[in-house]
């Protein structure tokens, strides 16, 4: 995953990626799941975890 902290210093950034670049298919809106923003630590390491779960990522210390 993309994970950007501070959800409303990214929006302006992810409002032209989905209004401009999706418009202009230059990425198609399922690339923008990747993406995820969060404010806090907590979401990261939520983010982090889900990933490694769904795709059987496991680290050599627990997170």
């Amino acid at each position: 995953p993309v994970i950007m902290v501070g959800k409303d210093y990214w929006k302006g950034l992810l409002d032209w990626v989905s209004d401009t670049l999706v418009r202009e298919k230059m990425v198609g809106v399922e690339d923008l799941d990747i993406i995820k923003t969060v404010d806090t630590p907590e979401e990261v390491l939520h983010w982090v975890r889900d990933y490694s779960v769904r795709n059987g990522v496991h680290s050599a210390t627990p997170l």
